[in-house]
């Protein structure tokens, strides 16, 4: 299954290299000949980081984790810094 999508090989294989780390085994795969041709856009151009069905959602988990977009809203946690000391 195809985990990861990019057009670049050096983002494909730190992503690959990620998910080998983590005891996933993948492959990298482009079309043969694009590069080649000098395609680099467009579906001839992308490279694909495969998976193993059965570990896909483990990949999914481990490259898109579910952390939030934005800080929380907390005023107990912001530091304020009240010191006049520079004067």
């Amino acid at each position: 299954m195809i985990a990861y999508t990019t057009y670049h090989i050096h983002e494909a294989e730190i992503v690959a290299g990620r998910l080998k780390a983590d005891g996933i085994a993948n492959l990298i795969h482009r079309v043969p000949g694009a590069s080649a041709m000098g395609i680099h856009v467009g579906a001839l151009g992308e490279i694909k980081v495969l998976v193993h069905p059965a570990d896909y959602d483990l990949a999914q988990a481990i490259l898109f984790p579910d952390e939030p977009d934005t800080l929380p809203d907390d005023a107990n946690r912001i530091i304020f810094d009240d010191d006049d000391t520079d004067e």
